[in-house]
């Protein structure tokens, strides 16, 4: 084994970023992991941190943007390099609602949504 100049524990989606990243600036890390790579909730992962999350919190909405648009590039980059195919779907689906109530909180996900877009 090569010696590493970082040691990241945990190879769920952040542990293999931090690697992938750190990797591209030179830097040699080794990922730690005790069972298997993205084995954990990275691997069960529906994709919660999405632009479609229920939550209306703007740091949520702002950070769910832009790993969106990370989540593309990487989807570009990272198959040419590793020759694995992860997958990724960008995929439309419908909210709705069914009492008014209902209609009122879509409205201002809707609202917040475009309201993030225009700055993230």
């Amino acid at each position: 084994m090569k010696p590493a100049d970082v040691v990241i524990v945990g190879g769920g989606i952040i542990g293999c970023l931090t690697a992938y990243y750190l990797t591209l600036l030179g830097v040699q890390p080794v990922i730690v992991e005790a069972d298997g790579i993205a084995s954990g909730a990275s691997g069960a992962s529906a994709g919660w941190l999405t632009p479609y999350s229920a939550s209306i919190d703007p740091r949520v909405l702002a950070l769910s943007t832009a790993s969106l648009r990370l989540h593309r590039k990487l989807t570009e980059e990272l198959p040419a390099q590793t020759g694995i195919d992860h997958r990724f779907q960008s995929i439309t689906y419908v909210r709705c609602a069914f009492i008014e109530d209902g209609v009122e909180k879509l409205k201002e996900w809707r609202r917040l949504r475009t309201a993030v877009r225009a700055w993230a």
